[in-house]
């Protein structure tokens, strides 16, 4: 990913924030009952992995837009 600017880092973050959120909403009570702490770590990691990676496809979308018009 090229370097961003200062809008798209803010963008960015506020995507993976909204994603992340949902991801919260729909599986924080699975979340929250996994027992062992090692699987609750293992979970968190993928779920941000999960909101970064939707983050940056919206980026990468936006900024597609912003090009063709």
């Amino acid at each position: 990913m090229p370097k961003l600017s200062a809008s798209d880092k803010e963008f960015r973050r506020a995507c993976a924030v909204a994603v992340l959120q949902g991801i919260w909403t729909c599986h924080g009570d699975t979340l929250m009952n996994i027992a062992e702490q090692d699987e609750f770590a293992i979970a968190l990691r993928g779920a941000s992995r999960t909101a970064f990676q939707q983050a940056d496809e919206m980026l990468r979308r936006e900024q597609q837009n912003e090009t063709s018009q």
